[in-house]
């Protein structure tokens, strides 16, 4: 976990510290596909909140990777999980995974439609992955002394609370956690991995893999990842790679042309917006940061606007750490009035420019 750029690689160099053994029952595959994911159901349910049997539990995205991760588990542990879901469609999904009933969020009065489910019982630990668009009302849907925890911005940054405003909800309690600290170090990593591949082998926790793809499309993985059919990474089916070829009954993605490899002298200016893909910046991205890493000072000119899509807080949290990826960050702030900012970029984190 956390081992830096380079993962679209057949072999890799990785420091043993950031490397768990696997046992005989967790294949390669289920390890690529459950164990970011499951971590992070691992510390929520531990640490976070040790849930307990009798434990009722709110999941918002229930028919997500980690949402049915954590409904699964939650649910052996004894606990009682109502789920919500973006849409409809995700019901069955989030019912399969263990949910005593689904809330549709797209309903504005979400919030009683939980408390109707569960006769007006409030959630002892309220987990949400969505951010903007629920905190403020998911602290309706937790019990005096209870625990609202902001793990997720699907629809953007959570909004900002006062602390009196917990008070006024029942003296409740606010987390806003994160998977890297959970596992900081070799010991703590390979200690939380040990009780996931357990509940692996207990059945807590089920390995889905829905579509395999050969590493030489990964351009196709990134294009059905972020397609907006299925159920989001938030799939219910999580999208990995190998050396298959399509899984039964499963449509192939759409042909695309895959972008040339650029070479360390292209430069790194990109298309403008409307036309640059995520997939194809963060490749961009990517290129950079190793050519940071292998030494060599870089320059790179973006606008603003386009800065925001490339890099932001949130998809660089917990990896501020890694030489090189820090220099990055200046791309979220580059120019403030629309013009094209620029910086030189250093090895081991340093740089300079405007």
């Amino acid at each position: 976990m956390n081992a830096g750029v380079g993962a679209y690689a057949d072999r890799r160099i990785v420091p043993a510290d950031k490397l768990v053994a696997l046992p005989d029952a967790v294949s390669d595959e289920a390890a690529a596909s459950l164990l970011f994911k499951g971590l992070t159901a691992q510390y929520l349910l531990r640490r976070t909140h040790a849930v307990q049997p009798g434990d009722l539990l709110l999941v918002h995205s229930a028919a997500g990777g980690v949402g049915q991760i954590l409904t699964r588990w939650a649910t052996a542990l004894g606990a009682t999980v109502v789920g919500t879901t973006g849409s409809p469609q995700k019901r069955e999904a989030a019912l399969a995974a263990g949910c005593r009933a689904v809330v549709d969020l797209t309903d504005p009065d979400w919030p009683q439609a939980f408390l109707a489910a569960t006769g007006g019982r409030k959630a002892r630990v309220v987990y949400d992955a969505v951010g903007k668009d629920t905190l403020l009302a998911s602290l309706d849907c937790a019990a005096p002394f209870g625990l609202v925890v902001s793990y997720g911005a699907a629809s953007g940054p959570a909004p900002a609370i006062e602390p009196e405003l917990l008070g006024k909800k029942g003296c409740l309690f606010l987390t806003r956690p994160s998977v890297f600290p959970h596992n900081a170090d070799a010991a703590l990593l390979r200690a939380n991995a040990a009780d996931l591949f357990d509940a692996i082998a207990r059945g807590h926790v089920q390995v889905d893999v829905g579509r395999r793809f050969p590493l030489d499309d990964i351009v196709a993985v990134h294009a059905a990842a972020e397609a907006p059919a299925g159920h989001g990474s938030d799939r219910h089916h999580p999208v990995t790679h190998g050396s298959g070829g399509i899984a039964p009954g499963a449509s192939p993605p759409a042909p695309l042309q895959r972008r040339p490899d650029p070479g360390p002298e292209v430069p790194m200016k990109p298309a403008p917006l409307p036309t640059h893909p995520l997939h194809k910046a963060r490749a961009e991205l990517s290129a950079l940061v190793e050519r940071v890493l292998a030494g060599e000072p870089q320059r790179i000119t973006r606008s603003p606007r386009e800065a925001v899509v490339v890099v932001s807080e949130a998809e660089w949290e917990g990896r501020q750490a890694q030489p090189g990826t820090l220099a990055a960050l200046f791309l979220a702030h580059a120019g403030e009035t629309g013009e094209a900012g620029y910086a030189d970029i250093l090895p081991n984190g340093g740089r300079g420019g405007a």
